[in-house]
């Protein structure tokens, strides 16, 4: 895996540079799992595009990418404005995943099992998210 460059400022969401912020974010933290852990984003896009992502826990480190590159644990499938929501926190996962707008595919006892690690997801890219035009 290899990092991008990542240049501070103003990013769009769900870009390339949306990434590369997000990575640098996590690449400042440990993982603190024991578990190999990759969660892969697939979000579809207005013009019938995919934009996908995974953030993964593995070897002490948290890094995302784009694309596929690993196999993922598990798998949350979504359309933007959905993607928009959560992002923002206008719409909770929950809400979105009840009312079928987030499908959840793969081991989902991982998902339980790791629930803390993404729950601090949150609090580690707080300073992307200040910094992203939706």
């Amino acid at each position: 895996m290899t990092r991008r460059h990542y240049a501070s400022g103003v990013v769009q969401f769900l870009t390339d540079e949306w990434i590369s912020a997000l990575d640098h974010a996590a690449s400042a933290q440990r993982s603190p799992l024991s578990e190999t852990f990759v969660i892969e984003y697939r979000v579809q896009l207005e013009n019938d595009g995919l934009f996908v992502y995974q953030v993964r826990f593995d070897d002490d480190a948290i890094a995302v990418t784009t694309g596929a590159d690993s196999t993922p644990t598990i798998v949350l499938s979504t359309d933007r404005a959905t993607a928009l929501g959560v992002a923002t926190n206008t719409v909770s996962a929950q809400a979105a995943f009840m009312a079928g707008q987030l499908r959840l595919d793969g081991d989902t006892m991982a998902l339980v099992r790791n629930h803390e690690a993404l729950a601090n997801l949150e609090a580690i890219f707080a300073g992307v998210r200040s910094a992203t035009e939706y």
